[in-house]
């Protein structure tokens, strides 16, 4: 079963069309940058997810590629939310 990208999610590009979309969610703001490109920020503990394969992915999270057969890539992004006690 293949994963698909839906317009739905946090970000959404369409190779055919051309079309971009984002949208925010419950936990993630989308932040738009020009220099480090596509940037999510945590509404809890306000850290930044830099999705940006160059460079580092944030404080708090860490970035790893899925080596498969049936994707070009497959890169899982955790983010840990630290809570105050």
């Amino acid at each position: 079963m293949l994963i698909l990208p839906n317009s739905s999610d946090l970000g959404f590009y369409h190779w055919k069309t051309n079309q971009t979309r984002t949208n925010d969610s419950e936990n993630y703001k989308v932040m738009a940058t020009t220099d480090k490109g596509l940037q999510f920020q945590n509404r809890f503990d306000r850290k930044v997810i830099t999705v940006d394969p160059c460079s580092e992915p944030g404080h708090n999270t860490t970035r790893k590629r899925i080596p498969s057969k049936m994707y070009t890539h497959f890169i899982v992004f955790d983010h840990i939310v630290r809570q105050r006690i």
